[in-house]
């Protein structure tokens, strides 16, 4: 029996939360064999993920308070299973429900709410809430703000019954999408992939000045397109690579922006996009491959602008390179390349066509075969590593759901109320015919409601809101839907709850709000690049070859020259006043047109220029360099060796 934080989790708990999770595992890819009914398999996902949630940190050692969480566990449970059994009985006679169906569907609204408060925080059960106090009270608002009267019954029918509410279409995408790729996401770990990306990322970049910064970026950005959850991200990768950083006299705040930073952007890096692609693609109904396509340009901005933040401020920090004793052989990395087979697989066939869920579906069973041969003397290893993998991936799968669950709710209100018109109308008279200030004004609200939210649950709840609008304002539905989604993948390192950072800031012991701000630089590009893209459809790939390729080289160039502004430094350090030249000249070259490209080029130009002429002559050797010692290297050792793959299953 353990305590923790007034809970109490009993020996009892965790095998049923373990036993459980599995049974959903298996739930999960059965349907994806045999597609069930929509209803069944809604049901059956936020039934176990319900108790999943509510039994995984135990009960309350108040009695009073453990009551309340049991009765409300079981009417949300009953709910969840009324809606399988009777879902087409009860949408026949939706406004006619009986007692004791509204009562169970007020109790799977509250036990929604409180699932979502229990794993994500006050944030969006706040905002929910306030949607819900919309619905109920709203008759009493004056003029337009107002909404007709409803009964409690048509309130509970829409939200339980809806394809608008909480078993609706964010719902279905958390139970097909999100569950496989998060299973593929747990078995490509158990797998020891994700230590195998970052030995091949430090061997790429390893000989580079500051190279487990840059090799940082480099295996975030793999593992974390494919986790889709930053925070995740960041404490699996980041647990080797922040320490390595810091050996090399990286500063924690720094260290820990970086990697926030980097993990971050994996949720962009097309194809897989952490599952953003195929989210976006139910909501918008536009090809998967058109988005993937689209979102090329705008990924290699942001990996470039990090990346090239990273390279100046090492450059400029004075940071050494790692020993090259420590660097693995190509020969070492080709005896663990068999582990990235599955992460490789999955990608060339998604990109051949075939559906991203089949996809994710012949990459984890190629996963599981490769925990097979690898542990192949000791059966009772790979069946143990089978169980943790599918349980892990249920596990985590339960904040995301909760989240779009609840986001459901808000869709609900938003439908049931026209409160989506009328915000769009809303967006229309602020910005009065100045687009440029509705864009602005979706971007603080993707950036507020996606700070304590999953990135799915962000993007479907602000694209719900705003999405129509930008579409009114002449906007094509692919350049608002990336708009947002960009913007709600930031929101994760945006000051003040810049939750990656504050990972990151754990991590590295440093201080979570400059490291949240020095993300923030890092990752600049992301910010301003969205904005450009709706002006500029070439970024998006959209348009001749030429017209694209142009766009890109100028993306780049533009995303370069941010990192090289936010770390004032080229070959020397740059003052205060040429970084803002610099920023004005990157933003010229993400802006679309020759003239402007022309005038960026100049600025960015005379500032290299400028920069190479007051770079002192006769360095001596880099002070960072003569200041790494053999209890340094020592410690580089031992972190490096933590990422060794060993095949002997007898020694796990």
């Amino acid at each position: 029996m353990k305590k923790d934080l007034n809970r109490t989790t009993y020996p009892w708990m965790k095998k049923i939360v373990f036993v459980l999770a599995l049974v959903l595992a298996v739930i999960h890819v059965l349907n994806i064999l045999f597609m069930f009914p929509n209803h069944i398999i809604l049901g059956l996902h936020l039934g176990f993920l319900m108790v999943l949630i509510f039994l995984r940190k135990g009960l309350p050692n108040n009695k009073l308070f453990a009551a309340f969480e049991i009765v409300l566990l079981l009417l949300a449970v009953a709910a969840c299973v009324n809606y399988s059994v009777n879902y087409v009985e009860m949408n026949m006679r939706a406004t006619r429900l009986r007692t004791y169906e509204v009562i169970l569907g007020c109790a799977i609204i509250l036990a929604v709410l409180y699932a979502t408060y229990r794993t994500i925080g006050m944030g969006m059960t706040a905002i929910a809430i306030v949607f819900l106090l919309y619905v109920f009270f709203g008759q009493y608002l004056p003029g337009a703000a107002g909404h007709a009267k409803y009964r409690l019954m048509r309130i509970v029918s829409h939200m339980y019954l809806s394809a608008s509410g909480i078993f609706g279409s964010l719902l279905s995408i958390s139970a097909t999408y999100l569950a496989i790729f998060t299973l593929f996401g747990t078995f490509l770990e158990n797998c020891d992939a994700s230590n195998a990306f970052i030995r091949l990322a430090i061997k790429a970049a390893g000989k580079i000045k500051g190279g487990p910064a840059l090799a940082a970026v480099i295996a975030s950005c793999l593992f974390g397109m494919v986790s889709g959850a930053p925070v995740v991200n960041v404490v699996t990768t980041g647990t080797i690579t922040i320490p390595l950083m810091e050996s090399l006299g990286i500063a924690p705040n720094i260290a820990g922006a970086i990697e926030a930073a980097a993990s971050t952007g994996g949720s962009i890096m097309p194809p897989v996009m952490g599952a953003g692609a195929f989210v976006m693609s139910e909501v918008t109904s536009i090809p998967y491959s058109q988005i993937v396509k689209a979102a090329i340009i705008p990924a290699l901005v942001y990996f470039i602008g990090v990346g090239s933040g990273v390279f100046f401020h090492v450059h400029k920090a004075d940071i050494a390179c790692l020993d090259k004793s420590l660097i693995p052989t190509w020969k070492e990395i080709g005896r663990e390349v068999y582990l990235l087979v599955p992460f490789v697989m999955l990608l060339v066939l998604i990109l051949a066509g075939y559906s991203p869920i089949y996809s994710a579906l012949l990459a984890i069973a190629f996963s599981i075969a490769l925990l097979s041969v690898r542990n192949y003397r000791v059966p009772k290893e790979v069946v143990r590593k089978l169980g943790d993998a599918m349980a892990r991936g249920s596990r985590s799968l339960a904040s995301i759901a909760s989240g779009l669950a609840c986001a459901g709710i808000i869709v609900g209100a938003v439908t049931l109320t026209g409160l989506g018109g009328k915000f769009v109308n809303m967006i229309l008279y602020v910005s009065n015919s100045f687009p440029f200030l509705a864009l602005v004004l979706v971007a603080l609200a993707c950036l507020v409601l996606g700070m304590g939210l999953p990135t799915s649950a962000a993007y479907v709840l602000t694209a719900t809101i705003a999405g129509p609008a930008m579409t009114k304002l002449g906007y094509s539905t692919l350049a608002s839907h990336m708009f947002i989604f960009y913007f709600a993948v930031v929101a994760v390192i945006t000051p003040p709850v810049a939750i990656t950072a504050y990972a990151g800031a754990g991590i590295a012991k440093g201080d979570p709000n400059k490291t949240g701000w020095n993300a923030f630089f890092f990752a600049l590009p992301a910010f301003l690049c969205p904005f450009m893209f709706m002006y500029n459809s070439a970024l998006l790939a959209e348009g001749n070859f030429l017209e694209v390729l142009w766009a890109g080289i100028t993306a780049v160039i533009g995303a370069v020259t941010i990192g090289a502004a936010t770390q004032g430094y080229v070959v020397s350090k740059v003052p205060l006043m040429l970084r803002g030249v610099m920023l004005i000249g990157a933003f010229l070259l993400l802006k679309p047109g020759m003239l402007t490209d022309a005038i960026g080029f100049a600025l960015v130009g005379a500032i290299v220029v400028y920069s190479m002429l007051t770079r002192k002559r006769g360095m001596s050797a880099p002070a960072a360099d003569r200041q790494i010692t053999e209890e340094i290297i020592e410690t580089q050792k031992h972190l490096l060796d933590q990422l060794k793959v060993n095949d002997d299953p007898k020694n796990e």
